[in-house]
């Protein structure tokens, strides 16, 4: 952000939030700015703030905003949300997105977000496909431990253990135990062997 100025203009701002807030404020469609902004928020911990940012980026009137700064502003908002247990907020920003072309089957970091948002609600199903799909982009241990675990909510055990070999297994446990709810068909997918 910073980087960006020259020496001259640097010295009026002493930190990315009070560029970004001017730059807001003085120029209406600088909807960049309002999701950068977001981000330094949601860095302090000011995540309610952030997500104002967010929304109001995604709100812009079409062509007032890039697709780039779109597809950003989906991914920030849907990562904030997932980390304070908003599954059903996560889906309807995801869905919104999707509905508008923000975002496609391509944007697999955010469908990631949205498939978490979809296991924790108890949608296996839903969740199962959305983790196929973004596994087969994403590959990540964490990625397969979910996958793992939304086939074994839906009965698919034997795709279930194929998922907990290897790397993901630890993480399987993890999930399993900060989540007790997904910890008995993921056993009885085990003992199913």
């Amino acid at each position: 952000g910073l980087a960006l100025l020259s020496q001259d203009r640097l010295s009026h701002f002493r930190s990315d939030e009070s560029l970004f807030a001017h730059e807001v404020g003085v120029v209406s469609d600088y909807s960049e700015g309002l999701c950068m902004l977001g981000k330094v928020l949601e860095r302090r911990g000011q995540h309610e703030e952030a997500e104002q940012h967010y929304r109001a980026c995604l709100q812009e009137r079409p062509g007032r905003v890039s697709l780039v700064t779109r597809r950003a502003a989906v991914g920030n908002l849907s990562y904030s949300l997932l980390n304070h247990a908003a599954f059903g907020e996560v889906i309807e920003v995801i869905d919104q997105a999707m509905h508008h072309g923000w975002i496609d089957s391509s944007d697999a970091d955010i469908l990631y977000n949205g498939a978490i948002a979809h296991l924790y609600r108890g949608d296996y199903e839903h969740a199962h496909k959305l983790f196929g799909d973004t596994c087969a982009v994403i590959d990540s241990a964490e990625c397969e431990a979910f996958h793992a675990v939304a086939a074994a909510q839906i009965g698919l055990c034997r795709e279930a253990r194929r998922h907990m070999s290897g790397r993901a297994k630890k993480v399987v446990t993890r999930v399993i135990a900060d989540a007790p709810v997904f910890s008995e068909a993921v056993e009885q997918c085990v003992d199913a062997r």
